[in-house]
């Protein structure tokens, strides 16, 4: 007799949306690491990885930068396709869009760490070289919500591919080393870092 009643009921359902407040983002881009100095360092060497491939030429290696005394840095360079300016403020900045759900070629698909630099800091910087032109935008936080703010747009002659970087605090150096030399280990291809790593 239920499921009679229940037959009879309209089937018509409604979708759930999400609704992209501050503790929404926090939940996606921040809590949901329990390493945040890992975080970047994996997610962004994997999409590096994931660029080489989808510009077919999946054994190009990718640029590390780590951070030194001289230089706080911690950058991802990788060489794949780049961005068009439209997808740095489309796709880049949509939380879940991802173009990598086509193959299982790729390691990432949910569309959120490209944001795993705000886990760590509050703000990064995403550079894409696409096609002769040098986009430059910083990522940052307000009310709680990422934003983007574009920095500069210059002719440039580097090969396609995109650039992320962060800021790192001087007593998080050698944590950052560290981290990047267990993590690499486990890559097929190896990164070129501007500190020797040896695994």
């Amino acid at each position: 007799m239920i499921l009679d009643t229940i037959s009879n009921i309209n089937t018509a359902t409604t979708n759930f949306s999400i609704e992209m407040n501050a503790s929404m983002f926090a939940m996606l881009s921040k809590n949901v690491y329990n390493n945040v100095i890992l975080a970047p360092i994996r997610e962004w060497s994997c999409n590096a990885v994931d660029a080489a491939i989808a510009a077919n030429n999946p054994s190009t290696s990718f640029e590390v930068h780590l951070p030194t005394a001289s230089d706080p840095t911690f950058a991802v360079r990788d060489y794949g396709p780049g961005l068009s300016e439209a997808d740095l403020l489309g796709l880049f900045t949509t939380l879940g869009a991802s173009t990598k759900r086509t193959s299982n070629q790729y390691t990432g698909a949910f569309g959120i760490g490209r944001l795993s630099g705000l886990a760590y800091a509050s703000s990064f910087t995403v550079e894409s070289f696409f096609h002769g032109t040098h986009y430059s935008y910083l990522i940052t936080i307000k009310d709680g919500i990422p934003g983007s703010l574009k920095l500069s747009e210059t002719p440039s002659s580097s090969p396609n591919g995109l650039r992320l970087s962060l800021a790192v605090q001087a007593h998080d150096i050698n944590t950052f080393i560290k981290e990047a030399t267990y993590l690499y280990q486990f890559f097929d291809v190896k990164p070129t870092t501007n500190i020797p790593l040896t695994y």
